[in-house]
């Protein structure tokens, strides 16, 4: 979580917004944006030598003064308070006015904090000219000013022509130390420690004087924090365009609607509301609008079922058709050979009496003919059920195929989605400066 919160702040500020001037100083704004986005990435990962870099590489790609304190924040993890010093430093006379109030202090806070590691060389150097290195690192040619060194130890080289001359010190944080180096002399020969002076007496305390009221308290922001699962997805705020996730913006409390999108992908939306002093952090999940759905849905099921049910129903209708018909064949020849000519159902069924001389044949044969057309109407029917069946197989079954092979024809599948947390804003010893304005 902590990492999370640092990549957080990082991205504050620093996103290449899509509306609003550019105020780099030239350069190639892609590449610095896509090196930025690497060192946020490689601080979530604490590698803070691989962010240190990525920075670096953006802030030669598109200087910008803003770049330069998330450069001595990555110099200050890897406790290089000299070089975080003079990052902090430029920053803030790059920034100028630019700066908020707010970030100036915490960038003078950062200051202090790294001087609190530092102690202070004087390098006694003679003749004028002669060169000095210091663990490798070439310090100029004397007279040297006042150098400032992280505690511990450190190698001195110094190089006079032809001769070099070396020696170890160690220094203390807070510690001011002297180093001469005379031809003649022993090499890094220190200076006598200055006597030490008694402690000045303190003056008394002036007297309370009564102070005004302090100006009525600004409503706190809290900090609205989005990350997605897509590089650069677009983020409004309120309806406005607000950046790239990852993105991090201080807003007023409150109620505050978020909408989340990308090319190709279901957008996200929904109502944030931010508390005083909290990061309602947002990880979006977007979903790809052709990105295939679990094809096991309730909706296969049912169609598998109607298929199911059809093949049952087209099984017995046709089944039933094949039965009737044969037997419909049957009767049909039972009355091949009449007892004579000229039977008709209408005529001969319909005058039968019983005088009839051939009443038996002609009963014999309105029975057969009755029989054999209730079956024709059987066979009818259960053709009709058959087809009906098959019908209901056929569009059960290609819809279950579809569902299967191709839901998202049928809007299924997962819709974009996030997890919301709160957490407190972090400090000043957790987070790095709070940045406005854009890159």
């Amino acid at each position: 979580m902590r990492s999370t919160r640092i990549a957080m702040f990082l991205a504050f500020g620093l996103t290449m917004a899509a509306s609003g001037p550019a105020v780099a100083q030239g350069g190639n704004k892609v590449k610095a944006k896509k090196l930025f986005d690497k060192g946020v990435a490689a601080l979530e990962s604490h590698d803070y030598k691989g962010a240190l870099e990525s920075f670096q590489g953006a802030y030669q790609a598109s200087p910008h003064w803003m770049v330069l304190a998330h450069i001595g924040n990555c110099y200050g993890k890897l406790n290089e308070p000299v070089e975080a010093i003079k990052a902090y430093e430029k920053y803030l006379a790059d920034g100028g006015a630019d700066i908020g109030a707010e970030e100036q202090e915490e960038a003078k806070k950062k200051i202090e904090d790294q001087r609190k590691k530092l102690g202070v060389l004087r390098l006694l150097v003679k003749p004028n000219g002669t060169e000095a290195k210091i663990d490798g690192n070439s310090m100029g040619q004397a007279p040297f000013e006042e150098i400032l060194l992280k505690a511990g130890p450190h190698h001195i080289l110094i190089i006079r022509g032809e001769e070099e001359e070396e020696a170890d010190i160690t220094i203390n944080a807070g510690e001011k130390k002297t180093a001469r180096f005379y031809p003649g002399e022993d090499g890094g020969a220190p200076e006598p420690a200055p006597e030490v002076q008694p402690a000045p007496v303190p003056e008394p305390a002036p007297a309370l004087v009564p102070q005004p009221p302090p100006p009525p308290a600004q409503p706190a922001e809290g900090v609205l924090s989005v990350s997605a699962n897509v590089r650069e997805a677009v983020v409004r705020v309120d309806g406005t365009l607000s950046g790239m996730a990852p993105l991090a913006k201080p807003l007023m409390p409150g109620p505050h609607a978020v909408d989340v999108g990308a090319n190709g992908y279901t957008p996200y939306s929904a109502n944030v509301n931010i508390e005083t002093g909290m990061v309602s952090a947002m990880d979006v999940k977007l979903i790809g609008k052709n990105q295939k759905a679990d094809p096991l849905s309730v909706p296969f099921f049912v169609a598998v079922g109607i298929a199911g049910a059809g093949v049952a129903g087209a099984g017995l209708g046709w089944g039933l058709y094949a039965y009737y018909s044969n037997s419909e064949d049957n009767y049909a020849a039972e009355l091949a050979n009449p007892p004579f000519d000229g039977y008709s159902w209408d005529k001969t069924c319909k005058s039968i009496k019983s005088t009839d001389s051939e009443k038996e044949a002609k009963v014999y044969y309105c029975d057969t003919e009755w029989a054999r057309q209730g079956y024709e109407d059987k066979a009818g029917t259960a053709k009709i059920v058959g087809i009906a069946g098959t019908a209901v197989a056929v569009v059960g079954g290609v819809g279950a195929a579809l569902l299967y092979f191709k839901p998202e024809w049928f809007g299924l599948g997962e819709e974009s989605d996030a997890t919301l947390t709160l957490t407190p804003v972090a400090t000043a010893e957790e987070s790095t400066l709070f940045l406005s304005g854009t890159f």
